[in-house]
């Protein structure tokens, strides 16, 4: 039997040996559970001004700004600018990595020591944010090739393409020529930067980030910014999905049914 799913939300299997209404009772019990429980499968978010001042409020770091709607291992640009525009005057030591490759090849005409005023970021599309203005000075230049020798991928090659660091006062923004998520410490090791040294690291990953800054980082928090991958679902708009249902609304419908 073939059905259509009305909805694309959390799910239950049941196996049972031919036995449908002990399947339908399971499922049932299994997804008033799951409603009973629905606050605690939300994730707290701050909005990026709020997690840069939440960050700096914290005695020691690094604290690490979980930017999930820009998530490279999910299909982001790696170029959202949320963060970034709270970071350009920050008063601690913060780090953040921005894909531009327009403005990386700018950085390698110019050369290591030259100072810099420009735009960066923001060039994917507008839902991630507008270029930001930045200026500082060029502080490495690397053509950038690691391999992971974290837990995750152990081995595997990574490749930023051409890079640079820059030093824009108290913020650190490594640009990179191609998209590379967080999964590794290389993501700055291959820079010459120790994760350590910064009060506030800015990933560009929900989840698996911890397998980079995980050992480093001394608080985390969520950012509720603008995104293709945000968690927050109230972001989109929706034209079929039927109402209510949780969390886009206060009180879920539970929906039950077999399929086979």
């Amino acid at each position: 039997m073939r059905s259509v799913l009305p909805d694309a939300g959390m799910s239950f299997v049941v196996t049972t040996n031919d036995n449908a209404e002990l399947a339908e009772r399971c499922a049932a019990e299994l997804a008033q559970m799951a409603i009973e429980h629905k606050s605690a499968l939300n994730v707290s978010y701050l909005t990026p001004r709020e997690a840069v001042d939440e960050a700096l409020a914290q005695p020691e770091g690094p604290v690490i700004l979980s930017e999930g709607s820009d998530n490279v291992g999910g299909g982001a640009p790696a170029d959202a600018t949320h963060l970034l525009a709270e970071l350009t005057t920050v008063s601690r030591k913060a780090l953040i990595v921005i894909r531009d490759q327009e403005a990386v090849e700018t950085e390698w005409r110019m050369g290591v020591g030259g100072a810099f005023e420009g735009e960066f970021g923001g060039k994917s599309d507008t839902l991630h944010g507008n270029p930001v203005a930045v200026n500082g000075r060029i502080r490495l230049l690397f053509d950038v090739h690691y391999r992971h020798v974290g837990p995750y991928m152990t081995g595997q090659q990574a490749e930023m393409g051409k890079t640079a660091v820059l030093e824009c006062g108290q913020l650190t923004i490594i640009l990179t020529e191609k998209r590379v998520p967080p999964w590794d410490v290389g993501h700055v090791r291959s820079v010459g930067l120790w994760p350590g040294d910064y009060h506030i690291i800015v990933a560009k990953s929900a989840l698996a980030w911890q397998t980079a800054f995980g050992t480093f980082a001394k608080h985390v928090i969520n950012v509720d910014s603008p995104g293709c991958c945000n968690a927050n679902l109230r972001h989109f708009s929706y034209n079929h999905v039927q109402r209510p249902v949780y969390p886009l609304d206060a009180e879920p419908q539970p929906r039950f049914g077999l399929y086979a």
